[in-house]
């Protein structure tokens, strides 16, 4: 009787807390609401919502962005090289984004002026890359961009960074 009186009052005290948990969740969108909060409103460059398909080009593969005026760019087939250089312009069109690098055996990845974007994991899991260098007009570095580089030592630039992901 005891045990079973012991397991209704801890099932009782989860519901509650479980309970307060969702109540207190509503209190604050409803609060956000009220306030006129708009979390999504930024006064720097954030990712492209939804390219259009994407095309390759060599080691490029590319989609245009911002109503067909820029590009969002990946590089997928890097040549054997030391130092990768993601271009400010491709096809006469200014590079904004940065959405993926497969730097291959680089040890080095400069990302050129004129860039305002790297996405989430953009660099990510380059086993040899050690120094990456940031252009001018970089805003806006996604979550886990940079992640396990273990051989990164070095981050250099990024002058106008103003959102760093979570």
């Amino acid at each position: 009787m005891r045990l079973k009186k012991g397991i209704i009052s801890i099932v009782l005290i989860l519901a509650v807390i479980a309970g307060g948990l969702s109540v207190n969740q509503e209190k604050v969108q409803a609060s956000d609401a009220d306030l006129g909060f708009e979390p999504y409103v930024t006064d720097y460059a954030t990712p492209a919502k939804q390219e259009t398909e994407w095309k390759t080009d060599g080691i490029y593969e590319y989609a245009l962005i911002r109503n067909k005026t820029a590009i969002k760019l990946m590089i997928v087939k890097p040549q054997h090289t030391k130092k990768i250089i993601v271009p400010s312009q491709f096809h006469g069109l200014p590079v904004k984004e940065l959405a993926f690098v497969d730097a291959g055996k680089a040890e080095t990845l400069v990302i050129s002026d004129g860039i305002e974007v790297i996405d989430h994991q953009a660099a990510k899991a380059n086993p040899y890359l050690k120094k990456i260098h940031l252009g001018k007009d970089v805003q806006y570095i996604g979550s886990w961009a940079f992640a396990y580089n273990k051989r990164l030592q070095k981050v250099t630039g990024g002058e106008d960074v103003r959102f760093v992901g979570r």
